[in-house]
């Protein structure tokens, strides 16, 4: 990714609320940086009827076979099928453990994501995060109205906090939706982007979208007026940090 291409974080916050938001508004998520794209990880779990995390097993002509899944939510058997598009086909292959979003009501199932946001899992403690991570944001949208909106913004703070940048990315892409029911957040949720974006220990381009982010709902909310001095001040410091 050519950073150069970033907002500088400084700017976006120079002239808030109203020049801020236009300029944000002009580029995508894509073009900031690449994980911060539609859609965000709660419309992809609303689309699917079942996820798992399995084992990719024979890759075929038009099937792959998945093995030894752990069924996360829907009705789905431990070994099933995915159909497999000959023109734009999974990057996935044999041996591979891989967070699977599925469509359907049998086997053979479609993938609600694109290849490249495919989560594949490196250890069994990866696993056991995205496991408890899935499960709660299904638990999350399975409630009702209000309460949806407010604990669907908690299980992304949760996310925010855990000692993976995946999950961290996708925090913060689900935290970026505008369009979301627990937009306006609170300023506390402000300053947990502002503390990952601190994070030494946090991966680059997880720093410099929580930073942004934090900088774009600073400005979008009004509620948030009597913060913005400081919310100010910490992302400028952080313009310096991690600009070229």
């Amino acid at each position: 990714m050519n950073r150069s291409r970033i907002i500088s974080i400084a700017t976006l916050v120079a002239v808030l609320p109203l020049i801020a938001v236009a300029t944000a508004g002009q580029l995508s998520h894509t073009q900031l940086l690449g994980f911060l794209s539609d859609p965000p990880p709660h419309a992809r779990v609303s689309r699917s009827d079942a996820a798992v995390i399995g084992t990719i097993g024979a890759v075929g002509v038009g099937r792959i076979e998945v093995r030894s899944a752990r069924v996360l939510f829907g009705q789905v058997d431990e070994g099933f099928e995915l159909k497999r598009s000959p023109s734009q086909p999974p990057r996935l292959q044999s041996g591979e453990r891989v967070l699977l979003l599925l469509r359907g009501a049998r086997s053979p199932y479609l993938l609600v994501d694109h290849s490249e946001d495919l989560v594949k899992m490196i250890s069994d403690t990866m696993e056991a995060r995205w496991s408890n991570a899935i499960r709660d944001l299904r638990g999350a949208l399975e409630k009702p109205g209000d309460v949806t909106s407010n604990d669907l913004a908690w299980v992304y703070r949760r996310w925010l906090d855990q000692p993976s940048h995946d999950l961290q990315r996708a925090a913060i892409a689900g935290l970026a939706d505008r369009r979301a029911r627990f937009h306006p957040l609170p300023g506390d949720f402000v300053r947990a982007l502002i503390d990952t974006a601190s994070n030494p220990e946090t991966d680059f381009d997880v720093r410099r979208a929580a930073a942004f982010v934090a900088g774009r709902i600073s400005a979008d909310q009004p509620a948030l007026v009597a913060l913005r001095p400081q919310i100010k001040k910490d992302l400028a410091r952080l313009d310096s940090e991690l600009g070229e």
